[in-house]
């Protein structure tokens, strides 16, 4: 649980140009990833997906009239279930759930994943300018997701994402302390 001042200092005062992500925090990831703060990121025991295509489930919730902030809930390494884990007051905002569902749930780069959640961020509606990002993510899919899906150089109509941390106790439930990155 290092700061994003001491990732900074890292950076910039000793001059450290790799990080590894495994084992940093989620919001932390996204928020070193948008940055664009280190030249390499790493990531253990995270492989490619060796054969035959992802099962991935793509559900939308509260979706008739979106609401300029939107729920992005991705299951990746482990599930969500977003009516339980997610704070209260934002289960009445539209809402985008994709699954990675896989029997053993381990942790490799699935192309298929990321390009589901890249498009889904793409295909949401003009008046959507926050994106609450609620994920169970390998370092992998945070480093693609980011790049891929948030860093547009100011080119699409998203401005702020939120990224949330699950509690580590058994509940695992999202805290409403979040991370917010303008993108």
């Amino acid at each position: 649980w290092h700061s994003y001042p001491a990732y900074w200092l890292c950076r910039k005062v000793l001059n450290y140009q790799t990080i590894n992500l495994t084992r940093v925090p989620i919001p932390m990831q996204f928020k070193l990833l948008c940055a664009d703060l280190f030249e390499d990121y790493l990531y253990d025991s995270v492989e490619q997906l060796k054969s035959g295509k992802d099962c991935i489930k793509k559900r939308i919730f509260n979706d008739k009239s979106y609401t300029s902030a939107v729920n992005l809930v991705l299951a990746d390494t482990y599930p969500i279930s977003w009516r339980e884990q997610l704070p209260a007051e934002y289960l009445n905002l539209s809402t985008v759930k994709i699954d990675r569902s896989s029997e053993n749930r381990m942790r490799y780069h699935s192309v298929d994943f990321v390009k589901e959640v890249v498009s889904s961020i793409r295909d949401l509606p003009q008046n959507v300018v926050e994106i609450n990002l609620f994920g169970t993510l390998n370092p992998a899919h945070c480093r693609y997701i980011a790049k891929e899906g948030f860093m547009t150089g100011g080119r699409d109509h998203i401005k702020t994402l939120n990224v949330f941390q699950q509690s580590a106790d058994g509940a695992r439930v999202f805290t409403d302390k979040k991370v917010s990155i303008s993108v």
